[in-house]
């Protein structure tokens, strides 16, 4: 995969109980915003578990959009993943999530929601320019 630092909600991070990504990505200001998202609307967002998730039951990924860096919790949620059972989230698992055409706000994070009580997993998340396919 071909990641852009700026680009990415999640490097390696921890997810073992509800949080917020490390990251948070600006769009710009309400007049460039629509240019921002037409940037990134070719990109897809990957979302990738970097290490094995153990004990809990399942793991749901919202991307949230606000019009502060304040997001804290899924009420700002644009779309969600399906809920994914723990069995199903080892090292190397992938999943897409497509953004809505229409983005209102400026900000763009992911509120993971953690089900259970997790004792590891790590995931990595982010737009990609190209996804690395086995062959």
């Amino acid at each position: 995969m071909i990641m852009d630092k700026q680009n990415i909600f999640s490097e390696d991070q921890a997810v073992t109980v509800s949080a917020i990504s490390t990251n948070l990505i600006d769009l710009g200001s309400e007049s460039s915003l629509v240019q921002g998202i037409n940037e990134i609307g070719s990109a897809p967002l990957v979302i990738q578990c970097t290490t094995t998730f153990a004990g809990g039951t399942s793991l749901k990924v919202d991307i949230c959009n606000k019009a502060a860096a304040t997001i804290t919790d899924a009420t700002e949620s644009i779309i969600a993943s399906a809920v994914i059972a723990t069995a199903s989230l080892k090292e190397g698992y992938q999943f897409r999530i497509g953004l809505p055409k229409q983005i209102e706000h400026r900000y763009l994070g992911i509120y993971y929601t953690v089900v259970g009580t997790m004792s590891a997993g790590a995931i990595t998340a982010g737009f990609v320019m190209d996804q690395q396919t086995s062959n």
